[in-house]
């Protein structure tokens, strides 16, 4: 449903949607890997990445994004 209204959408709104499109993303990569004997490591290191940008962009001393701050 999203999908249809992203345009309309506010910006964090829209960056959480991301975010959980490549988390989403991201771990089903790390089990397709872990079921064909994989390491899957590396995978979840970018993921910790992936995830400290969205937490420093959003609410850290690098923030955009207004409206998800929480003091």
């Amino acid at each position: 449903m999203f999908l249809y209204k992203r345009k309309y959408a506010d910006r964090s709104t829209t960056i959480i949607f991301y975010y959980l499109i490549a988390a989403g993303l991201i771990n089903v990569t790390a089990i397709a890997l872990a079921r064909n004997g994989i390491r899957n490591l590396p995978l979840l290191h970018l993921y910790t990445v992936v995830e400290t940008v969205f937490f420093l962009v959003t609410s850290g001393p690098f923030s955009t994004v207004q409206e998800l701050r929480w003091s």
